[in-house]
């Protein structure tokens, strides 16, 4: 509802609307700032010329349509994320970049270049987890196919990067009671050459965690674990 509702009065956009920018985000993997509009051949000047270039563009009720057939097709009711402040809905299905906007470091002017599976926003001391189930392809070394996957429908088996001890600074916010953890979880990298969505599972909290580099943690979570993630079989 709230991508139909800014499609519908682009004049209300600024270029630091949220929820504009992760529809932006939806379609693009550069900055709006980097990108060409294609009406008028030349960067992006605002968020308002984007959402203005679909909502008066011939693939404006294709693309309303699609997000309508999206939205009746969602097989679970999405959440609030209760634990603390979070503009994001736990099962929920987000691309990478659309989460990054969400936490304002993706904006109009830069795409935020995250090459890890972890990310610390340092203003509400929250780690985002990013987690591929199946790394069976070249993305992957050995070194990076770490061991992820649900244990049953409120636990989930997560390795740390291999070079995070466990009386590290990182180590020791991981397994910190106080640790704020959301996990975003997908079964692959990519469909059919593109980017895969993560599916926001909720907020853990650690129960068990032991060795290190990689530290291996059994996060409790917050809500059950989607079946599509609980009944992924690791290749």
């Amino acid at each position: 509802d709230t991508f139909l509702t800014i499609l519908s009065n682009p004049t209300s956009v600024s270029n630091n609307n949220t929820s504009a920018l992760m529809l932006y985000y939806t379609f693009f993997d550069t900055a709006p700032a980097h990108t060409i509009n294609p009406y008028t051949n030349n960067p992006y000047s605002s968020l308002r010329e984007f959402i203005e270039s679909i909502s008066y563009s011939e693939y404006y009720t294709e693309i309303t349509d699609l997000i309508k057939i999206c939205k009746s097709e969602i097989k679970f009711i999405e959440k609030d994320n209760e634990a603390f402040p979070c503009p994001l809905k736990v099962y929920g299905s987000y691309y990478m970049q659309q989460i990054l906007s969400a936490y304002g470091k993706s904006t109009f002017d830069k795409k935020y270049p995250l090459r890890e599976g972890v990310f610390y926003e340092e203003s509400t001391k929250t780690d985002l987890l990013f987690i591929t189930l199946n790394k069976n392809n070249n993305r992957f070394s050995p070194t990076t196919s770490y061991k992820d996957y649900a244990i049953n429908s409120r636990l989930f088996h997560w390795e740390s990067q291999n070079s995070t001890g466990i009386n590290s600074p990182k180590g020791i916010r991981y397994t910190s009671k106080d640790v704020k953890a959301l996990l975003f979880v997908r079964k692959t990298s990519t469909i059919e050459n593109i980017a895969a969505p993560f599916t926001f599972i909720g907020n853990g909290k650690p129960t068990e965690a032991k060795g290190s580099k990689p530290i291996q943690i059994k996060w409790q979570m917050s809500e059950d674990i989607p079946e599509k993630i609980l009944k992924y079989e690791l290749i």
